[in-house]
């Protein structure tokens, strides 16, 4: 791991453990898993993108973490060296020994090759072609991402950011991007980068903050909450702990009245002999009078729920800050004084009425600032001049200012007009300087080039929102919905505030209203927002509002589940939902679905084994015999939107049960790989006209099997139907027949025969004609698996189409 960048006050690199239970053989890095008896993990010949057969399998199988991590680190790892460097070194080179005599990576020497790699490729001494690096690292990518969540992390980040070497390495040796940048050969950029960011997570691990240790018991994957503020216990600090001076307070009638004529309130501050004669006036924004607002987190103390007043220190040292940034901007016009706002002490905190006039205005606000500076505490502390640009935008990333939801509207319409500075102990940065920094070391750092392009990449997720042309009157739900994830606000209610601002919608018809409401009214205005409801906002996992007409519509949009990331975006016709008094009015393509008809006689679970399988995936048979597979997303808790039955229960135990999804047809893609659609359960409630009203049931992806798998589901399918015409299953209809329910001795003995029976059949139907070829393409091409679906076939654990629409 020594190659991976790492900040100034580093601390001691991580261990990756040797997990290889034999060398890596020194043969072709694309053939090694067909050496290894592994065809699935690699794509045919001519098969132009990595085949689906890995992902299903490992989706239904997966392999236990330690094979797989032998498996990826000899073939991800030491094969990619092998097959780039192999003129140059050998597996050893990255292999070391520590103290307890344990086994461990070393990339001590690997810029080395590295450099001499690319110096080799440009001389034309070695022989290879740009082609064949991509191919090798997409393969890499992508094996990656079949790997489940408790796949080793330093083992994949090991091998992930080798790739990236590579990548950025190649582009290098090859000359791509100045092919790219002088727009003489677009068409040779083939972008391999990868989306998980592997050096910019493995040097914002390592970055180290200044701020006070934060409870993050509470936190999960999806969202931090150690910034969280309980109001009524809320306290505002001073500069110090130890300081006493007493609080300036605001007039709250003079905020309201400059509210009222359509200004904002400005504060000028005027200074005294000591902060005992320190006082602010109260003064309507004008157009040629330059203001700074702040942002900022009110967990660091600069907040106050119960007055607009805070401490004396803390008012002189805004001022003190603002006067500071405003005349290092002043462009050699001389020192000019700029006016203050902060929400603090400018948004009324009483009455009602006059702090709901205050929010509506709060977009104006952040748009209209000369300025707009953020301050975090754990930012404040370091000097600018002696943190290279990478570090400074990483401590910007981890910084609690990145966490919170208002913050974001603070930070992005700011950064829209380049507006937006971070102050650290020395100076304020402004946004656009860094990101101008970050771009040159991309530009001129080989070695700090990925993780470059990855801060770069994690910023523009923060300015999403902004990064639109400045033209348009406003951004769509898709784009403020990225923007959000991972952002969490202390009062609830405020979300619908801050999404219609974001939105461009009439904020103050969202105030205006009790609070726990906001939310409906916020759904209610979203048609008059850019491109309205996005249809696919019906396959978002989280919870749902429980009034009727609403059940469609997020409780909330800060949902950060993984299951909602990379969302569809609609193109061309009915891409839009339609509110109205009965739910959301979409057009969407579905499938009518009716459980199989489970045979006469069979005990509940004559296997003992189908029920876990069953509340994750499900098969389906359309009347040509088409196979499909259902995958269950992440169910729902306390929502009235889902139900939490399983799979299988849910089908039987509705009628007029349809799945429906975005995609028009489940068809095979250009590239060979078969078309998967986000989908939902739902059960017919009423039909009126070419109108149907239906009740969302359950999350699932509905995926057309590759055609490698086709033909031996069906030959399963086709096994189990005549085993179902076989004399011991009309045995045990018979029994049906005469009333003996109750399970007996006779009874299984006739399932244990009919198992058997399946357990010899599937042994032999991969040696049968055509679907051999078939089988041998794919990973069920195993006995085990064959037998599998047989007996879930056998017992009616599946479901049919019976019906299409469109």
């Amino acid at each position: 791991m020594e190659h991976l960048p790492v900040p100034r006050d580093f601390h001691g690199l991580e261990l990756v453990p040797y997990v290889c239970s034999k060398p890596y053989d020194g043969g072709s890095f694309l053939e090694y898993p067909i050496r290894e008896q592994k065809p699935y993990m690699v794509p045919h010949p001519g098969e132009p993108s990595f085949r689906m057969d890995f992902w299903h399998r490992e989706q239904l199988h997966p392999t236990p973490n330690d094979e797989l991590e032998d498996m990826f680190q000899r073939w991800l790892f030491f094969g990619l060296i092998q097959e780039f460097l192999g003129g140059l070194c050998t597996g050893e080179t990255f292999i070391r020994e520590v103290a307890d005599g344990t086994l461990v990576l070393s990339t001590s020497n690997l810029w080395k090759l590295v450099e001499e790699w690319i110096e080799s490729i440009k001389r034309g001494s070695l022989s290879v072609t740009y082609n064949h690096v991509s191919q090798c690292l997409h393969i890499v990518a992508v094996a990656l991402r079949v790997a489940q969540p408790s796949f080793d992390a330093n083992i994949k980040l090991s091998i992930a950011s080798l790739g990236e070497v590579f990548e950025n390495a190649a582009n290098e040796a090859f000359q791509i991007e100045n092919l790219t940048v002088d727009n003489k050969c677009p068409s040779a950029w083939h972008s391999i980068i990868s989306d998980d960011f592997w050096k910019a997570i493995y040097f914002l691990t390592n970055t180290s903050q200044s701020e006070a240790p934060k409870k993050h018991g509470n936190c999960d994957e999806h969202k931090c909450v150690a910034y969280q503020n309980d109001l009524k216990a809320y306290k505002t600090k001073h500069r110090n702990p130890d300081c006493t001076c007493e609080e300036l307070s605001v007039d709250t009638n003079s905020l309201d009245a400059i509210l009222r004529d359509g200004f904002l309130p400005l504060l000028k501050v005027v200074e005294g002999d000591g902060v005992s004669e320190l006082s602010v006036e109260v003064v309507s924004s004008q157009t040629d009078v330059p203001w700074v607002a702040i942002s900022h987190v009110w967990a660091d103390g600069l907040g106050n729920p119960r007055h607009n007043a805070l401490p004396r220190c803390q008012v002189l040292h805004l001022h003190g800050l603002v006067q500071s940034l405003a005349s290092s901007l002043a462009s050699g016009h001389g020192p000019f004084k700029a006016l203050l706002w902060l929400d603090t002490l400018c948004c009324p905190v009483a009455p009602e009425a006059a702090k709901s006039r205050a929010l509506s205005e709060m977009k104006r606000t952040y748009q209209q600032a000369t300025y707009v500076l953020v301050l975090e505490s754990s930012m404040q502390p370091y000097q600018s001049n002696d943190i290279e640009a990478a570090e400074l935008c990483a401590k910007i990333l981890l910084s609690g200012w990145m966490r919170r939801l208002w913050t974001l509207q603070e930070g992005a319409l700011a950064v829209r007009k380049r507006r937006l500075y971070f102050q650290f102990k020395d100076k304020a940065i402004n946004f656009r300087e860094l990101r101008l920094s970050l771009t040159n070391t991309y530009n001129t750092n080989l070695r700090r080039k990925a993780l470059a392009i990855n801060l770069m990449n994690r910023i523009a997720i923060f300015t999403a929102y902004s990064s639109l042309d400045p033209t348009t009157p406003g951004v769509d739900l898709i784009a403020v919905d990225e923007a959000l994830q991972f952002r969490s606000v202390s009062v609830k209610d405020d979300e619908p505030i801050l999404l219609g601002g974001l939105l461009d919608l009439q904020v103050s018809k969202i105030l205006d209203g009790p609070k726990d409401t906001r939310m409906y009214r916020m759904w209610s205005l979203m048609p008059s927002a850019l491109r309205g409801i996005p249809k696919t906002i019906l396959f978002r996992v989280g919870l749902r509002l429980s009034k009727e007409g609403f059940r469609w519509a997020p409780a909330t949009m800060m949902n950060s589940d993984q299951a909602n990331a990379n969302p569809i975006i609609m193109h061309g016709k009915d891409k839009e939902g339609h509110p109205t008094p009965r739910g959301l009015l979409v057009r969407l393509a579905g499938y009518t679905l009716s459980m199989a008809e489970r045979p006469k006689g069979l005990p509940s679970n004559p296997w003992n084994k189908m029920d876990q399988q069953s509340t994750q995936t499900f098969h389906l048979r359309d009347s040509e015999g088409v196979w499909y597979i259902l995958l269950r997303r992440l169910a729902t808790t306390g929502s009235d939107f889902l139900s939490n039955m399983r799979l299988d229960d849910y089908i039987r135990g509705n009628s007029d049960v349809w799945i429906v999804h975005l995609d028009t047809d489940f068809q095979p893609r250009p590239d060979g790989s078969p078309q998967a659609s986000t989908a939902l359960l739902v059960k017919l409630i009423e039909k009126e006209g070419s109108v149907m009203y239906v009740r969302s049931g359950m999350h699932v992806h509905a995926m057309l099997l590759p055609n490698t798998y086709q033909e031996i589901y069906e030959a399963a399918y086709n096994t189990a139907v005549k085993l179902l015409q076989s004399p011991v299953a009309r045995q045990l209809e018979e029994m049906s027949r005469q009333g003996s329910f109750q399970e007996s001795l006779a009874q299984r003995a006739l399932v244990d025969t009919i198992k058997a029976d399946i357990h010899r059949i599937a042994a032999t139907l991969l040696d049968d004609g055509e679907s051999t070829n078939a089988a041998q393409k794919s990973s069920a091409h195993n006995p085990a698996h064959v037998e599998e679906l047989i007996s879930t076939y056998f017992i009616g654990h599946y479901a049919n189409i019976t019906a299409k629409l469109p």
